[in-house]
């Protein structure tokens, strides 16, 4: 037992104490190295796609308390740090990472990923509006002056000469003809643009020639015919076999209506007298009793033709003229329509035919028994029933 005072010797202390020292350091080296390869350990694993996709809290998120004392454990050489296994925090869909090759191939191949896209449609064709049928303009050329042409007046006076044109030049008609000094001038226009008055008498229509191109047969297609200024008046519509009207045929202004066969007219500054060529009405004689519906078929005359610009149009197989001197003709209207058809067609006169045929018989014949067949005008038994010997009682006044 030492004594106080007395001292270890110092060689015997130093071993000990060396191996003390190392000892531990030796023990703390190798600890220090399994702690941070299990650090090292937890760091390196890749979280599985599920923990990625859908993670749900820890309890260590769930109780941070928990978490904090679960990092310290006690040891034999004081308290160490646990392993820390890294945590995700819950992220959203649009932040996750990016899809893996695999799920790229299934959004593309899969349609119903893909939003649709409209296939373009072909437009329904719109139907264009039909551009409207321009209308012709009426022509007439220069007729009935034996050769000599005529001078297109400035205005409606005669002595307003502009300059000659020759016969069968042709015009623009720019509106209706109107009087001038005792004749009937229609505005025209020329060819060259020069404009001016065209006296009527030196004129003849040119007709459409579309007409002769499209005739309608009235068993058929009775709708085709044209409307008639009958028809506004409550008449019955003409015969729809209307023929094509000539070209170039000699005009005449109407004076007076003498019956419903008979007129006289203004022709080459004369008047001449018409006879109306295939139609017959009732004679109206003075002092004489009327013919059954003669009033009727001159009042109806009138209507037709008072005023008008006719187009003669003449007949070899009938003659110049008849035994009165009254030249033979057949009257064309302004409006196109055929005035000794139109009175047969309407009943207003009976087809006549005398020695020989005439140039329209067969359509005046077939438009009499139309009108025979309707019982229109003097075909109707309450006027004369057809029977043109039938006269009225009253004497006509002179």
């Amino acid at each position: 037992m030492l004594g106080e005072g007395t001292r270890m010797p110092l060689i015997r202390l130093k071993p000990i104490g060396l191996a003390l020292v190392v000892g531990g350091g030796l023990a703390m080296i190798v600890l220090g190295f399994a702690i941070g390869f299990l650090i090292v350990s937890s760091l390196v694993v890749t979280p599985s796609p599920a923990a990625i996709q859908t993670p749900e809290p820890s309890a260590a998120q769930a109780s941070p308390s928990a978490t904090a004392a679960s990092r310290r454990t006690p040891g034999a050489l004081g308290p160490t740090r646990a392993p820390v296994t890294p945590t995700l925090e819950p992220t959203p869909a649009s932040v996750l990472a990016t899809p893996t090759p695999s799920d790229d191939a299934e959004s593309v191949a899969s349609p119903e990923s893909a939003t649709p896209i409209a296939e373009p449609t072909a437009a329904e064709p719109t139907a264009e509006p039909e551009p409207p049928t321009p209308t012709a303009e009426p022509r007439v050329v220069v007729a009935n002056t034996d050769g000599q042409g005529v001078f297109l007046r400035g205005s409606k006076s005669i002595e307003d000469r502009l300059q000659l044109y020759p016969e069968g030049t042709e015009f623009v008609v720019r509106g209706p003809a109107e009087e001038g000094e005792g004749r009937q001038c229609l505005p025209v226009r020329a060819s060259d643009g020069t404009e001016g008055w065209l006296p009527v008498e030196y004129s003849a229509f040119v007709p459409e020639p579309t007409a002769e191109a499209t005739p309608v047969e009235p068993a058929e297609t009775p709708e085709a015919s044209s409307p008639t200024s009958s028809e506004v008046a409550g008449q019955p519509a003409a015969s729809a076999l209307t023929p094509p009207q000539p070209i170039a045929l000699p005009s005449a202004r109407v004076v007076t209506v003498v019956d419903g066969d008979t007129a006289e007219v203004v022709l080459g500054g004369q008047n001449v007298q018409l006879r109306f060529i295939g139609i017959d009405t009732p004679e109206q004689e003075p002092g004489q009793p009327s013919g059954c519906y003669s009033p009727e078929a001159a009042a109806k005359a009138r209507e037709l033709l008072e005023g008008k610009i006719l187009f003669l149009e003449a007949d070899p197989t009938q003659g110049e003229k008849d035994s009165f001197g009254r030249l033979l003709v057949y009257a064309w209207l302004p409006d196109g329509r055929l005035f000794n058809l139109e009175m047969v067609a309407l009943g207003f006169a009976f087809e006549r035919t005398d020695a020989t045929a005439y140039k329209y018989q067969e359509l005046f014949r077939q438009s009499a028994a139309e009108a025979q067949q309707q019982e229109l005008g003097l075909w109707s038994p309450s006027t004369c029933g057809g029977n043109i010997d039938a006269t009225l009682q009253e004497p006509v006044a002179q």
